[in-house]
């Protein structure tokens, strides 16, 4: 048991999903933890419901934007807000999923129990399924590109009891520290959405901090449900993205193959989304090797 519990901002995006959000912002409300504050920021939502969670949860601080900051760009205004009101930690959550009552004792007590550690994750479970591992942190091939999330779809059978390092966290469920911010600077918001989360573990581990995954943190995950699905364009879209434009950022020259074979692997899954009737699919394919290639960054709604 922490003595004395550092102060801890939970910060979630919400670009819509109205009962996604209640839901969210319930589940989060049972958190037992003494020193915790919530911060929603409402990223552009047009449902018409901002007003009424605002009216539902008078105890959180909401952000209203009119325009869609993408996460990165909405998350950077939570952090902001969090750090001016002195907060140790921060906890990022997305607006479509269920939190356990104790996430945020578990990962501060990994978070606090070394010097270093910098950013800790969450067990995620899929919401649908919830004995299902979804992500146990993840791992990233810096000189590849070749991303991968532990645990994936691996059924719980105890194999995750003790903390362990990754070499990033999904953003859904994850602790920053505050020094992390002071010493790298805030998230990067050209990737929009998608990819924010993993540059920010590579930047804190260039900087010498360590990344955990705290296994009885736990959440369950509608995953993709904020983006219209793992299969909507604007998912694949910005998920292919991401994984280009860290290529680009972290790669050296000598293996600038992986780029080009990462787009010509966009291509062929374009042809993909064609044969399973996905067209808006295969478009938003199309459009990331145009983009990427033309430099575009941020809002992919050109």
């Amino acid at each position: 048991m922490i003595t004395n519990p550092p102060r801890v901002a939970v910060v979630i995006v919400r670009w819509n999903y109205f009962e996604d959000t209640r839901e969210t912002l319930e589940s989060v409300s049972n958190i037992r933890y003494p020193n915790y504050f919530v911060v929603v920021v409402d990223n552009g939502s047009s449902d018409g419901y901002s007003d009424i969670l605002k009216e539902s949860f008078p105890d959180v601080h909401f952000i209203i934007k009119t325009e869609n900051l993408g996460f990165a760009g909405g998350a950077n205004l939570g952090i902001q807000d969090a750090l001016e009101k002195g907060t140790e930690y921060i906890l990022f959550l997305n607006n479509d999923l269920i939190v356990d009552s104790s996430i945020i004792s578990e990962l501060v007590s990994v978070a606090e129990s070394k010097p270093k550690v910098g950013i800790v994750g969450a067990l995620m479970y899929y919401f649908k399924y919830p004995e299902t591992i979804w992500s146990a942190g993840g791992s990233y091939e810096i000189n590849t590109g070749k991303a991968g999330l532990i645990g994936f779809n691996e059924k719980d059978h105890g194999q995750y009891d003790s903390p362990f390092e990754a070499d990033y966290i999904c953003g859904c469920g994850m602790l920053i520290k505050r020094s992390v911010f002071e010493n790298i600077g805030f998230l990067d918001e050209s990737f929009f959405h998608c990819g924010e989360d993993v540059d920010v573990c590579i930047r804190a581990r260039k900087a010498g901090y360590h990344i955990l995954t705290a296994p009885h943190a736990k959440l369950w995950h509608k995953v993709a449900k904020s983006v219209g699905g793992m299969a909507s364009s604007m998912y694949l879209y910005y998920r292919y993205r991401s994984n280009l434009m860290l290529i680009r950022k972290y790669q050296s020259g000598s293996s600038r193959r992986y780029l080009i074979d990462f787009i010509f692997m966009c291509l062929r899954n374009s042809i993909s989304e064609i044969k399973r009737n996905n067209p808006g699919g295969s478009y938003a394919l199309l459009k990331v090797v145009a983009d990427f290639l033309n430099g575009m960054s941020g809002n992919g709604d050109h």
